[in-house]
């Protein structure tokens, strides 16, 4: 029978997504293979939508911003505490939603965590709206792509407040199950080491997907765009998973 030995791309600081896998006789190793760095934001300008990408953007963009006064955000002073809110917030997936409303915030529209299709859900709610959209260095900005092809009538603000920077050196992974969380961290192992032909790989949503398979390899993926759902599933289909 297969080792249940996992990898994930991640940093296992969330022990509670772990618990399906741990009950479950997993073993578990995680480290993300990109380091994360602040990019200063130094003012935001108006707009009438925030939109973020990944737990990330919402992360750098909202620490940095905490205990500011813009009139603009809210019709009270501070952008967190106030009481009515005069922007719209959307996230591409669960897990940014959930990183949004650690900060306090509510959320008017979550997609389901494919770039494209929230783009332009987005746009169509949107309008001739503005639309900020704090994020990192490497996005593969869905927004932008819609807004250039013509699908979007709003004005996209466009702010970078975090980089992502590969490992120069990541670890070798000998486990037999991978879970790949980004398209940066299967290009940043992939440029340094080969997959095994016998690991079984999975892919948290379509973009990574879509990585893994033009570098050559075959993957499973996920059944939702959030780690602790396929966490779940990984632990409750073994033996099934191919």
């Amino acid at each position: 029978m297969t080792d249940k030995t996992l990898f994930i791309t991640r940093d296992l600081n969330e022990a509670m997504w772990l618990r399906p896998l741990e009950r479950a006789g997993w073993q578990v190793r995680g480290q993300s293979l990109i380091d994360f760095r602040a990019l200063p934001v130094a003012d935001v300008p108006p707009t009438d939508w925030l939109a973020f990408y990944s737990p990330m953007g919402a992360q750098y963009f909202l620490s940095q911003v905490e205990g500011r006064a813009w009139p603009h955000f809210y019709k009270q002073s501070n952008f967190f505490t106030s009481g009515t809110r005069r922007i719209r917030i959307s996230a591409l997936g669960p897990g940014t939603s959930r990183a949004v409303r650690q900060w306090g915030l509510d959320i008017d529209h979550v997609g389901t965590g494919h770039p494209i299709a929230w783009a332009n859900q987005v746009a169509a709610r949107a309008g001739s709206s503005r639309i900020l959209v704090p994020r990192g260095t490497t996005s593969r900005q869905a927004l932008k792509q819609v807004l250039d092809t013509g699908s979007g009538q709003f004005t996209l603000i466009d702010m970078q407040v975090y980089e992502n920077v590969p490992l120069s050196n990541p670890p070798m992974i000998s486990e037999q199950f991978i879970l790949f969380t980004s398209s940066l961290n299967v290009r940043t192992y992939v440029t340094h080491h080969a997959l095994r032909s016998d690991q079984t790989l999975f892919a948290l949503g379509t973009s990574t997907l879509a990585s893994l398979k033009e570098l050559g390899y075959q993957a499973v993926l996920s059944p939702a765009p959030d780690i602790g759902l396929i966490c779940a599933w990984i632990a409750g289909q073994y033996p099934k998973i191919p």
